[in-house]
């Protein structure tokens, strides 16, 4: 349901502020100033937990030395994507590329590069790649 203010166009929420549930179990969420809000239903909110549940693969322990290679990185911004030998897609920022060699800018990936990392679990991205290594 979208409702807003005259002079305001109905559509997309801006940043969710307030997150309300009836007795229903309907969730209603609505953005800063109440103009927009969005309603989940619960057979709604069933659906995206079993898609979600149905995508987890089995993760490595924490700190385990994984092989795989770069899916995308973009340099510009610092950070893109690894996947392992099983799939799972770990978040690569610049940060945690070892470039020894490098004097100038900031270390990179290339889609398709063979890596090497350690594998750890972050409060953000779930999955993310430290101590990567170009191979």
């Amino acid at each position: 349901v979208a409702g807003g203010k005259p002079g305001r166009s109905t559509g997309q929420l801006g940043q969710p502020m307030t997150v309300q549930s009836d007795s229903q179990g309907v969730i209603f969420v609505a953005d800063s100033d109440n103009c927009r809000v969005q309603r989940y239903h619960w057979q709604e909110q069933a659906k995206v937990i079993e898609r979600s549940q149905m995508e987890v693969k089995p993760l490595q322990e924490a700190g385990e030395l994984v092989f795989g290679r770069c899916v995308e990185f973009n340099d510009r911004s610092g950070f893109g994507f690894v996947k392992d030998d099983s799939g799972n897609r770990y978040f690569a920022h610049h940060s945690d590329i070892l470039a020894p060699g490098l004097q100038n800018g900031y270390p990179a990936l290339e889609k398709g590069d063979k890596v090497q990392f350690y594998s750890r679990r972050d409060a953000k991205w779930k999955l993310r790649g430290t101590d990567i290594e170009k191979l």
